[in-house]
């Protein structure tokens, strides 16, 4: 049995999603934002990262969408399946000055955003 090309592998994944969804392939890699379609492309986001192993941005423009669209993406298929997405903390404070980044900027006077 040959291996299947990515193209193949991503239009599997997308038409099983599409069928569990009731959804179409279309409105899966289409513009569609209802709430019926959101789920589904979310789950094709999720299932490419952790079966492929494909970054974000691979995700994204294979399915014409922007790499942090993607990140929102799986963040919400994990929160759908009950697991915590992923995160960064924020920043803990310095334990030798006792304050933390974001008031080391204000001390600087820049912008904490």
């Amino acid at each position: 049995m040959t291996k299947p090309t990515i193209p193949q592998v991503l239009k599997r994944i997308i038409e099983e999603e599409s069928a569990r969804y009731d959804v179409s392939y279309g409105e899966i890699i289409g513009d569609v934002r209802e709430a019926r379609v959101c789920p589904a492309r979310w789950a094709v986001m999720l299932r490419l990262r952790r079966e492929r192993n494909w970054s974000y941005p691979r995700i994204g423009r294979a399915l014409g969408k922007h790499h942090t669209t993607v990140l929102h993406g799986v963040r919400k298929a994990l929160e759908a399946e009950g697991r915590r997405p992923p995160h960064r903390p924020f920043p803990q404070p310095d334990e030798e000055i006792g304050i933390t980044r974001r008031d080391h900027a204000h001390a600087q006077g820049e912008p904490c955003w």
